[in-house]
């Protein structure tokens, strides 16, 4: 399995419960169980995210000092925080694709591998992947993620999110998924003419396709019906079944959205300054 900056303790931080969509879609519904080991995890991430950035800029002026233990801190941190005046969606948009990595991880297979949550959310390119490898080299499996933190599911779903499956369906971003499963095949350790061979096969194969829309949603859409009318025209990704359509809601745990994922960023906050300076 993929290595990461915030590992899985034998604490469980969130439960996804298997939940009936529609005849066109699987679906599972996530609760938080533990949000002290939530923080703790996403402060993790928040954190090796920061310290991935800093080798990068290292590796691209060499004669800059190395940012210390504090200053990696010290950037996590900027990064969970809303400054005055700014809107909180990037800062919320990467907390919740932080809590669909965590929920895929602590499901994940011995030999799954899993594209990191990036602190520098933006509106393009993949929010996640999963492959699953198998011997000498196959890939069987590979789930591209799209996740949102909004308080409007269904226009994000219908507007945003089912165009970038399309355009993932239709092959359109071809050499974007063979780039982003070829990063991942490397931790596999994969020779690199296995790798080519490896992902160019698995980005045109959609039987070992799946897309899985992961969404916030208030408590009144906590129904069979709701969750059928969030994802309707999930069919419209043809030539797959109806387990290749994942939709995943995550009920906000007091229906207000910004203030909850301000509590969780706080909570992170609090975990990552406990650290000790090494």
């Amino acid at each position: 399995m993929a290595t990461s900056p915030a590992g899985i303790s034998k604490k469980v931080a969130l439960k996804a419960t298997p939940a009936p969509v529609s005849s066109d879609a699987v679906g599972e519904v996530w609760a938080v169980l533990d949000m002290g080991e939530l923080g703790r995890l996403i402060g993790r991430i928040a954190l090796g995210q920061a310290t991935h950035v800093s080798a990068i800029l290292t590796d691209l002026e060499p004669a800059a000092p190395a940012p210390t233990f504090q200053e990696m801190k010290d950037a996590a941190i900027r990064a969970l925080t809303v400054r005055s005046g700014d809107d909180p969606w990037r800062r919320d948009g990467f907390l919740f694709e932080a809590i669909s990595w965590i929920v895929a991880r602590q499901s994940a297979a011995p030999s799954d591998f899993m594209r990191d949550p990036h602190l520098k959310s933006t509106t393009q390119g993949l929010d996640g992947l999963l492959i699953r490898v198998s011997p000498p080299g196959t890939i069987t499996k590979l789930i591209i993620f799209e996740d949102k933190c909004t308080d409007n599911p269904r226009g994000l779903f219908k507007g945003s999110v089912l165009p970038s499956f399309k355009t993932h369906h239709r092959h359109e971003r071809a050499p974007e998924l063979v780039a982003a499963v070829a990063e991942l095949l490397r931790q596999a350790k994969l020779k690199d003419a296995d790798m080519a061979i490896a992902a160019a096969t698995a980005v045109r194969d959609l039987s070992c396709r799946s897309y899985k829309a992961s969404l916030t949603v208030a408590h009144n859409q906590n129904t069979q019906s709701a969750r059928a009318a969030l994802f309707a025209d999930y069919e419209e990704l043809d030539l797959i079944t109806q387990g290749q359509r994942i939709g995943a809601t995550f009920v906000m745990p007091n229906g207000d959205l910004r203030p909850w994922f301000e509590s969780l960023a706080q909570i992170a906050i609090e975990q990552i300054k406990l650290l000790p300076v090494i």
